[in-house]
């Protein structure tokens, strides 16, 4: 990186942004950097070997079957849709029997900033328990 800071100095003869010329630098040299780093780990892993001592103890995983004759396509009940439509009616009408939050009322009126804290310390509000 100190190589290109002093060779991008020779860009503004050329009547060429320095900085620009910086950064495209700066990222081709990054770009060589990660396919280098991609090459070499490449190339480590696949002259890796894997040593296995006891080939008896690997085994094929059974497959599962799965019962698909509980499972419906589609939500929309074409053939009659008596179970889906009140379902969906119930769950509609549980979201819209929640009961509403109540607006939480101050007892006290509002402190003002320039106000006497309500402490007692004897400061403006602002200095005293208003800062965060």
């Amino acid at each position: 990186m100190d190589e290109l800071k002093e060779s991008v100095q020779a860009a503004s003869f050329e009547q060429k942004d320095p900085l620009v010329v910086y950064k495209m630098e700066a990222y081709e040299l990054f770009e060589q950097v990660i396919y280098r780093i991609n090459y070499d780990v490449t190339s480590f892993l696949s002259k890796g070997k894997l040593l296995i001592n006891e080939p008896d103890e690997i085994r094929e995983a059974r497959s599962q079957k799965t019962d698909l004759s509980k499972i419906r396509a589609n939500r929309g009940g074409g053939n009659g849709g008596g179970d889906n439509g009140n379902a969906a009616r119930q769950a509609a009408e549980a979201v819209s029997d929640r009961p509403k939050q109540e607006t939480i009322r101050r007892q006290d009126p509002k402190v003002g900033r320039n106000d006497i804290c309500p402490c007692g310390s004897g400061k403006k509000y602002k200095h005293c328990h208003g800062r965060n």
